[in-house]
């Protein structure tokens, strides 16, 4: 791994907030500096390490997240996001699924999926990704639009 980053610069070294669970396609990082990257490459790697340091290198075009440990990277860039919990009871999505945030905000399902998995007022991040917005929960991913 070192001999490929020889031609990277490092841009920042932080921690990741919670534990890392590995790349997965479109994935949510949250740096405790309040800081947010989103995966934009397609890759699928299961690790889990707790709290790691997370090290972002550039090589002017694109950037990459490479935790600390781990013989592997992604490409990344950075997004706006927030984090906020949900008011009810969190059963996925089905469709057309509406999510009221903890902060007034409400948040509609904006593309057509299905997943079902409980969780009593979770907290989610919602990232801004090109023009869209994606709300990241339990390490799962949905497109979702803003309604109020």
């Amino acid at each position: 791994m070192e001999t490929m980053l020889k031609d990277w610069k490092l841009l920042k070294t932080g921690q990741l907030v919670g534990d890392f669970e590995g790349f997965n396609e479109s994935k949510i990082y949250e740096l405790t500096d309040g800081s947010f990257y989103y995966q934009t490459e397609d890759k699928f790697h299961h690790c889990e390490m707790p709290d790691p340091v997370l090290k972002i290198y550039t090589d002017g075009t694109k950037q990459i997240l490479v935790p600390e440990g781990l013989n592997d990277y992604t490409e990344i860039q950075e997004t706006t996001a927030f984090r906020c919990k949900v008011m009810n009871d969190f059963r996925g999505w089905s469709g057309d699924t509406i999510f009221e945030l903890e902060n007034g905000e409400w948040w509609k399902q904006d593309q057509y999926e299905f997943k079902y998995f409980y969780s009593y007022r979770p907290s989610v991040v919602i990232a801004k990704v090109g023009d869209c917005h994606i709300l990241h929960v339990n390490g799962r991913n949905i497109r979702v639009k803003r309604l109020k």
